[in-house]
């Protein structure tokens, strides 16, 4: 997992806003979150498929319920 402060460099069209000020966009290698803070900052944080992988564990395992449901809901789509 990568995590950088500033601007980083990506097409805004390719961004998708997920809400709650979050915006995430594959660069070819990994899956990124943004989000801005208080003072209009971004912050980027990088997944690649292991740690991506290990947030959807933790959402199903640790967190459950609506979570979990989710999660399963997901990987059932084709």
């Amino acid at each position: 997992m990568t995590k950088t402060k500033g601007r980083h460099p990506v097409d805004i069209n390719q961004r998708v806003d997920l809400g709650d000020g979050v915006h995430a966009y594959f660069d070819g290698v990994g899956l990124w979150l943004t989000a801005a803070d208080s003072r209009s900052e971004m912050s980027h944080i990088g997944l690649d498929a292991t740690s991506f992988e290990q947030v959807l564990r933790f959402a199903k395992d640790r967190v459950g319920g609506e979570f979990a449901a989710l999660v399963a809901k997901v990987a059932s789509e084709p």
